[in-house]
Parts: structure tokens; C-alpha cells; sequence
């Protein structure tokens, strides 16, 4: 009786000892932090794509997270990947002791990762070695596995307009949410389907990135090009002024740039605190190399230079 409540015993502790090895998510960072792990995983995920007759995506995810800084470099330089989705931006019951999940702007779209940084941390665009890969919003969980229900309704009815609304599913998980999700943005929604890395395409003809103009009035940005990125290049800046005027009792900022080019003069759009303004376009004027832009809402701003 003695030897049969020791094993009982003993059972028990390795059981509860499996579950708090499961539910902690040290246990899981140590293994997202190997690099070898992180290889192993997107070629054995390669392959089974490979296997079902799918061509490997350009943009993958990993696991619950981006990868942590020691990897970011491999992503890009030994594995070749373009780039891997952002941390799940937004809390669940499931998932509540992962800490720092966010949209990180009104507007859901790419950004690049911080070398320097933890997850979710945008590239300041400040030193080029600091650049990391290119992160895409994922607004949805991995509703293969959780599922398509009120939540994620209610989270895609609060997003602003032309947000990315993503999901992640893993390949051995069912495939029958995610039609469920697709079949509902048709039937509610003003919608047009594309492939991550044609997104991320398209976004960056449009949207070229960072957007912001450093303390050395040099404007920093980046494209994408015959499928790749062409590396970042610089404008120098002559002067930036910009006061606030009122009209009709409304507060507006007055900004003149004056570029230092011969070359012409791309189209220049604003940002403010990350956020692309759509409000009515704004008046420009090019008056002998000075942009200027009236009308522009009062906040913190920055340029974005778009060809």
C-alpha cells in the first residue's frame, strides 16, 4: 500500500510539474531564444508546406512572438526570411501573462523592428545596423486553433479604416475558422484579399519607410523595388520651419521644407506620431525648392517622403 501511494505521489508532483512547465513562459522563451530551435522550426515548417503543395510564405511567424534580438540577425542573414509577423496586438484570457501586446499605430501596417529593442519596438531609423526585419500587425490570433467568434468580430469592427486585419494559423491546426473569418470580411466588409510578402509590396510603394526626418534635418526612408528593398537613402534638408496659425477660430500648423537637391522633388506626406493623417488633403506648394503645407492639424508630426 505503501510503495502504491508513493507512485501516486510521485505522479502527481511529475504532473504538476509538466503543467507549470507548460503554462510558463520561461519554458517557452528558452526554446524561442535557440537559434538552432528557430531553424529546425521553419524548415520542418518549409517542408510540410512543401509536402501539402504550398509555396513557402515570405513572411512567417514563428511562435508567440517576434524573435528576441540574438536572432533577429539570422532571420535575415542565415535563413533568408523576409520578414515575420509582430506579437498578437491584443490581450487574451489565454495569452494574458505575455505582456506588452498593442496596435501600435492607428493604423495597422508594416514597420521595421528594433535590433536594440524587445518586441514591438519600431526601428527609429536612426542607425542602419539597428535595423531589424519588417514586422506586419497581426490583429488576430491563431483562429485555426481558438477560433472565429464575437471577439474577433467586435476587435475587426473597432479597427480604423484600411487596417491589415491578419490572422496566423499553424499548419496541423484545422482550417475551417479561417474560412469562417474570410467568408464574414466578404459579406461585411469592403475587402480585398492578398498574400503577406504582395501586401507588404504594395504598402512600401506607397508608404515608404521610417517616417520620420532626424535631428540632423536628414530624411530617412525605404522602398521595395523588383521584389527586394532597395537600402535606405537620404535627402539633406536645408531648413525646417513650421508655426501655428488660426483660421476661423480653427488651430492649424504652417511647415516649410526646403530641400537641398537638384533632383526632383518627391511628394511629401505627414505623419503624426506614426499616424498618416487622412483627413482632406492638405494644400502644398512648391515655391522655388520650399515645400510648404497649410492646414495641417496641430500634434507631433513627422515626414514621410513618398515617391
Amino acid at each position: 500500500l505503501f510503495a502504491a501511494l508513493a507512485i501516486l505521489y510521485m505522479a502527481a508532483i511529475g504532473l504538476l510539474a509538466l503543467w507549470f512547465y507548460v503554462h510558463s513562459p520561461r519554458a517557452w522563451r528558452n526554446h524561442i531564444a535557440d537559434d538552432k530551435w528557430h531553424e529546425d522550426f521553419l524548415v520542418e515548417t518549409g517542408r510540410h508546406f512543401q509536402v501539402q503543395g504550398y509555396s513557402y510564405p515570405a513572411v512567417v511567424r514563428h511562435g508567440w512572438n517576434l524573435p528576441p534580438e540574438n536572432t533577429m540577425r539570422l532571420y535575415l542573414s542565415q535563413l533568408g526570411v523576409l520578414a515575420d509577423a509582430s506579437a498578437t496586438p491584443t490581450e487574451t484570457e489565454k495569452q494574458s501573462h505575455i505582456d506588452g501586446r498593442e496596435i501600435l499605430w492607428e493604423r495597422c501596417h508594416p514597420y521595421y523592428a528594433s535590433l536594440s529593442g524587445d518586441f514591438n519596438t519600431p526601428w527609429d531609423g536612426k542607425d542602419e545596423e539597428d535595423r531589424g526585419i519588417l514586422e506586419v500587425p497581426v490583429v488576430l490570433g491563431n483562429i485555426a486553433y481558438y477560433g472565429f467568434a464575437d471577439r474577433e468580430k467586435t476587435l475587426i469592427e473597432t479597427l480604423p479604416k484600411d487596417s491589415l486585419v491578419a490572422a496566423y494559423i499553424h499548419p496541423w491546426d484545422d482550417c475551417a475558422p479561417v474560412r469562417n473569418w474570410v467568408e464574414h470580411m466578404k459579406e461585411h466588409y469592403d475587402t480585398r484579399f492578398v498574400r503577406a510578402d504582395d501586401f507588404v509590396g504594395e504598402f512600401m510603394k506607397k508608404a515608404p519607410r521610417p517616417i520620420l526626418i532626424d535631428a540632423s534635418l536628414k530624411a530617412h526612408w525605404a522602398f521595395k523595388e523588383e521584389n527586394r528593398f532597395q537600402p535606405i537613402r537620404e535627402m539633406e534638408a536645408d531648413t525646417i520651419s513650421c508655426r501655428r496659425e488660426t483660421d476661423e477660430g480653427q488651430d492649424s500648423i504652417l511647415v516649410s521644407l526646403r530641400l537641398n537637391t537638384s533632383a526632383e522633388v518627391p511628394v511629401l506626406a505627414f505623419a503624426f506620431s506614426g499616424v498618416v493623417w487622412e483627413g482632406e488633403t492638405f494644400a502644398s506648394e512648391l515655391i522655388n525648392g520650399q515645400c510648404i503645407f497649410r492646414n495641417v492639424p496641430p500634434g507631433e508630426y513627422r515626414l514621410r517622403l513618398e515617391n
